[in-house]
């Protein structure tokens, strides 16, 4: 076990330039950041240390990794660094100023007015949600078993957590309409990634035939989320989902709400950031244990011992505590959420090194979760990683599948509370083997995916 407490940083007179790789002399680096990023990332960090810069044509761009460095950022000096163009230009056409893409002081109070909606209180919901529609997953199962065909199991996945969280958030009123949100985040979710992955792209604003569908689909989706929410809003009440809890949340200051906008904002922050992600951490979870089968054996064997067959409860999950560890080593290894990005507002000092006003800033929790000072053979698949002695051991900021400082993931407790309760079920009723002549490859877009999903076969375990 390696055990690791503070570095000492260097401390020269001036800060120092931090390295890197000179790139092409117009470019910089784009075009190694365009084919593939996360080997970019991971060469950078071999040849020039801990804090890596950047040209991306005429803008400097950091690549920060170590726990210590990362903290600063996301933590500490927080105030200087702020969400960034990427947001700006890629999810603020469709997402608005929602908690995901706005600043300041417009973030501060809706972080505070949303923050409640997250209270365990509404977990128990949440819970019934997750099971009823996991369980109906697994009936649809009988039939790729019986077959024995190869099933992709990201797309069994978004199914599943795409009516998750549009229950959650809705409640039954989505029910008639889940289909066309479903389209239109869908296709919200690939347009990003492709303008995210092209130099050369049309904003949204320009009518190309791409653009009008895009744009088209995206007015469907405000017509839902707007009816629902002023259906809701003309009951009075709601039936305990996300929506209604926003819906009656008050600024202690002014006693106002959010505006039906603000409302629309948020909720589609929640559609597009609560779905996605947790597909892939499920994803990835069971692409790790169909490698690791004595791994899968131990978690069999908690479920066994905790619930014995039954279908699992909030109350439960406390008490699985092995099948927590595999999904924590499932995304330290495939965290979805693999690049988090700021821009630095003023100058500043970074590991020693200078940061100049106005640069783009690459947090990569891909990177720092394989940072051999925190992380034994970094590259091994081993759940014991997360037990309570080595989690104690561990430098905070070395572990951020959810981000960190006051921008963490708000949802992250209900995200793995989703995730304990898919596998445990799924593990309990099914084996899920790897299926040969399907290539796993990463493909690190808006999230960390399989780049032509992950190809499974489906065998029913004996009751």
């Amino acid at each position: 076990m390696i055990t690791v407490t503070e570095r000492t940083p260097p401390a020269p007179r001036q800060p120092k330039k931090a390295p890197g790789p000179p790139g092409h002399f117009l470019w910089g680096s784009v075009k190694a950041f365009q084919q593939d990023p996360l080997q970019t990332y991971m060469d950078a960090v071999r040849r020039y240390g801990d804090l890596v810069r950047y040209r991306f044509g005429p803008l400097s761009a950091y690549l920060i990794s170590h726990p210590e460095d990362v903290k600063h950022v996301l933590q500490d000096n927080h105030r200087n660094y702020r969400n960034g163009f990427i947001r700006d230009l890629f999810f603020k056409p469709f997402l608005g100023e929602g908690l995901l893409t706005s600043e300041g002081e417009l973030w501060r109070r809706q972080r505070h007015l949303i923050q409640p909606a997250f209270h365990r209180k509404h977990l128990a919901t949440f819970d019934a949600i997750t099971a009823e529609n996991t369980a109906r997953m697994i009936a649809r199962w009988e039939a790729f078993a019986a077959s024995g065909e190869p099933v992709d199991i990201t797309k069994e996945f978004a199914w599943l957590t795409f009516r998750v969280v549009a229950r959650a958030v809705f409640g039954a009123d989505v029910k008639d309409a889940a289909g066309t949100v479903e389209r239109a985040v869908s296709m919200i979710q690939k347009h990003v990634s492709y303008r995210m992955t092209h130099l050369f792209t049309f904003p949204e604003y320009v009518p190309t035939p791409h653009n009008r569908r895009v744009r088209r689909v995206a007015r469907e989706l405000d017509e839902i989320v707007y009816s629902i929410i002023h259906k809701q809003g003309e009951a009075g009440e709601g039936e305990g989902n996300l929506l209604s809890v926003l819906q009656s949340a008050l600024d202690e200051k002014t006693g106002e709400g959010m505006s039906k906008q603000q409302l629309r904002d948020e909720v589609l922050v929640l559609l597009l950031a609560g779905h996605e992600t947790t597909t892939y951490a499920l994803g990835w979870t069971w692409y790790l244990l169909s490698k690791h089968p004595g791994e899968l054996r131990r978690l069999r064997a908690e479920l066994k011992a905790v619930l014995n067959g039954q279908m699992p409860t909030l109350e439960d999950l406390p008490r699985l505590t092995y099948t927590e560890q595999v999904i924590k080593e499932a995304i330290r290894l495939y965290p979805p959420t693999w690049a988090i990005t700021r821009a630095s507002i003023a100058d500043d000092v970074v590991g020693g090194y200078h940061i100049g006003a106005n640069a783009l800033i690459f947090v990569s929790p891909y990177v720092t979760h394989r940072h051999p000072d925190f992380w034994e053979n970094p590259e091994r698949f081993d759940p014991e990683r997360f037990s309570t002695a080595r989690c104690a051991e561990r430098a905070r900021y070395a572990y951020i599948p959810f981000g960190g400082g006051p921008r963490h993931c708000i949802g992250s407790d209900m995200a793995m509370m989703e995730a304990i309760m898919v596998v445990a079920m799924v593990a309990q009723k099914y084996d899920l083997q790897l299926a040969p002549g399907y290539p796993v490859r990463l493909k690190p877009l808006v999230t960390l995916r399989p780049e032509a999903g992950i190809y499974m076969t489906m065998h029913r375990l004996e009751d």
